[in-house]
């Protein structure tokens, strides 16, 4: 193994330091000192030394004096204590200080000493190279930080941006459509001013939803949403739901059946099941050409050991193919970009509904075949716990 780590062998006698550059310098990058003072000089130049081989017995200053006095200035370094005494209590005092990797008794086994240095090298660059890729880490951890709180911030900023746009584009919209209904309230209902009326009013209307699903999708997409909790019937919900839309159904020539309704009080957000069965009702209308639309709620805890209401919308429409019926949930997506320009819509509906059902423990599922109609399917817990 070639390492990219030198040994510093420190001894005041230069034979010694010769004879371990020469039977090692094969195999290992070596640098020698004949003192304390030289060796820390080498240190403090140099970057690539990982191993301080250094003899305890040497004047002015010994091997463990030394190393106990740099060893907080190079805390990365594997320390060697090396000497010809038998002494075990050099050894011992040595192993006390934990800043030494190992002890070597003089007069040398190369081979063992050959071991015991590529151990101790393999240690320090092992140390090294996972101290740097904790750095990496630390420093790529810092970065991703610093770009979650610079999303935050900017998705804070769209979203009170958001708000205040919608807040002033709804308020002259709520003008436009009350002097419009005042308007077609004094008029004739035969008169062009007052189908006129009927398109502004409509037109208004649609422009509403739009702005309040935009909003909701970007509070969505940033977790920002508030989910509230209050009793209420599902089947008034629903009863009221298909009464908004018999006008709408009836100019398309089709039937509206209200089958299996259970009377259910369920606990959860009653404006975000509104906007659910809303949704799936007007896709249902939108995309029927003929035949009908039927809707029924049925309690879930009669039929299952969950506390659960069950909201099925079926309609004999245009119907979806199984490999599209994930894209429908997409924000801004249909299936054909077509049915964008044929039946309007931006594409946010199906995706809030589902991120909603979500939201308050349930979920919606699909059942669909091209030309033969859709089932929506809408399971929801009785009591939502906020």
């Amino acid at each position: 193994m070639k390492f990219n780590s030198k040994i510093l062998y420190v001894d005041d006698d230069k034979e010694n330091l010769t004879g371990f550059e020469i039977s090692l310098s094969r195999s290992f990058g070596i640098e020698t000192a004949e003192n304390s003072q030289v060796a820390y000089s080498i240190l403090q130049s140099s970057d690539d030394i990982g191993v301080v081989l250094v003899d305890y017995k040497m004047p002015k200053e010994d091997g463990i004096s030394f190393v106990d006095r740099i060893k907080d200035e190079f805390p990365d370094l594997i320390f060697i204590i090396t000497s010809a005494w038998a002494d075990m209590d050099v050894v011992i005092k040595a192993m006390n200080m934990n800043c030494f990797y190992g002890f070597i008794q003089k007069p040398w086994n190369y081979d063992e000493l050959t071991i015991t240095l590529k151990n101790a090298l393999e240690h320090f660059e092992v140390k090294r190279d996972n101290k740097r890729l904790n750095a990496e880490l630390l420093q790529q951890n810092e970065a991703l930080e610093v770009a979650i709180r610079r999303e935050k911030e900017a998705n804070r900023v769209k979203n009170v941006f958001l708000q205040n746009i919608s807040h002033e584009i709804r308020t002259p919209l709520n003008s436009i459509i009350g002097f419009s209904n005042l308007i077609k309230q004094n008029l004739p209902s035969d008169t062009k001013v007052a189908a006129y009326s009927d398109l502004v009013i409509q037109g208004g209307y649609e422009l509403l939803r739009t702005i309040h699903n935009i909003l909701e999708s970007a509070l969505i997409f940033s977790n920002q949403v508030v989910v509230s909790s209050t009793p209420f019937d599902i089947k008034a919900m629903v009863n009221r739901l298909v009464g908004e839309a018999v006008d709408r159904v009836a100019k398309k020539n089709l039937t509206l059946q209200c089958k299996g309704i259970d009377e259910v009080v369920i606990v959860n957000d009653e404006l975000k099941v509104q906007y659910i069965l809303r949704v799936l009702l007007d896709n249902a209308i939108k995309f029927t050409s003929k035949g009908s639309i039927s809707i029924s709620v049925l309690d879930g805890s009669e039929i299952s050991d969950d506390e659960v209401v069950l909201v099925r919308v079926s309609d004999t429409g245009m119907g979806i193919d199984k490999k599209d019926i994930d894209m429908i949930f997409q924000p801004f997506k249909q299936v054909d970009d077509s049915s964008t320009r044929q039946f309007g819509g931006s594409g946010i509906g199906l995706f809030i509904a589902k991120s909603y059902a979500e939201l308050l423990g349930g979920r919606i599922s699909v059942e669909s075949e091209p030309n033969r109609g859709s089932v929506f399917s809408l399971i929801l817990k009785k009591s939502l716990a906020c």
